[in-house]
């Protein structure tokens, strides 16, 4: 049976899609770090590895970064960038005044984006 938008827990979905962007920001570190790696021909990593999930790590940060590039319509993009993803970590007010957007319309399109992103990642 289809789950329907209505049955679904629009904060417990946020919530993890808000977790999984704060690790994603950790990601891409962790990849250009292995770039770096590989680049340096370097003998092995430079600190003490804890847990084998460089394949895991590295499937998660190229599914979301499709996600962002491929699910998302330009504005649902930019909103969930800065949210997210901007270390400033600005608040919805100031996002929304510097889209130059309408508060209904700016928490509908973040709405959106966040139900797009827990499709496209299977979360829904």
């Amino acid at each position: 049976m289809e789950t329907s938008a209505k049955d679904i827990d629009f904060k417990k979905v946020q919530n993890i899609i808000k977790e999984e962007l704060k690790q994603f920001v950790a990601l891409k570190v962790w990849v250009e770090n292995q770039k770096e790696v590989i680049q340096a021909e370097a003998d092995g990593p430079l600190f003490p590895i804890l847990s084998k999930t460089e394949k895991q790590n590295e499937r998660k940060y190229k599914q979301i970064q499709r996600t962002l590039d491929f699910a998302l319509d330009d504005i649902e993009r930019e909103i969930i960038t800065q949210k997210y993803l901007d270390p400033s970590r600005p608040t919805d007010l100031f996002i929304y005044l510097e889209l130059g957007m309408k508060k209904e319309a700016y928490y509908k399109k973040k709405k959106s984006a966040i139900y797009s992103m827990a499709k496209a990642l299977s979360i829904i």
